[in-house]
């Protein structure tokens, strides 16, 4: 095959798998059990105040629209991931989404997103929203909340052992 008709076919197809792998989402959960003013109120609750168990919250903007049982939401989150022999990696992401519950028997939550995402990313967040929505409405206890301030290292005490 000439080199040419090589970059010709790179050229046309990365633009399609790059499209595939930045993807938009939408997903949905029913609650059997439970009325739309619970996950309502549940949804609310985890749109205000979200607890992640491995993200800091650095902001976190809700725009409730409670007449269409819809919330959008702007958040920025952060993290410092270390792992074992590599040096500690700040990650940082904005997610904005969108959830709504629909009036139907029984309730269902709508998620779902614009923001180009890798779609494996788009589905923690989906899954960690919808999830905490079910811990609430059961009385699970929640982690407690990590909003704001410094994630940096606690500073090494003077008399610690030296590496």
């Amino acid at each position: 095959m000439p080199h040419d008709a090589i970059r010709r076919i790179v050229r046309l197809a990365l633009p399609a798998l790059v499209g595939a792998l930045a993807a938009c989402g939408s997903s949905q959960r029913d609650f059997p059990g439970f009325t739309k003013d619970q996950v309502w109120k549940a949804m609310v609750e985890t749109a205000e105040d979200p607890r992640y168990p491995d993200w800091v919250v650095v902001s976190n903007e809700v725009f409730r629209d409670d007449a269409n049982a819809t919330v959008e939401i702007r958040r920025d989150l952060r993290r410092d991931l270390v792992i074992v022999g590599q040096k500690p990696r700040r990650e940082q992401c904005e997610w904005k989404f969108t959830a709504t519950v629909e009036s139907t028997e029984p309730p269902t939550l709508v998620f779902r997103t614009d923001t180009m995402s890798i779609p494996a990313h788009w589905w923690l967040q989906e899954q960690q929203f919808i999830n905490e929505v079910e811990r609430r409405l059961a009385g699970v206890a929640l982690p407690p909340p990590r909003t704001g301030g410094s994630i940096e290292r606690p500073p090494v005490p003077a008399d610690a052992p030296r590496a």
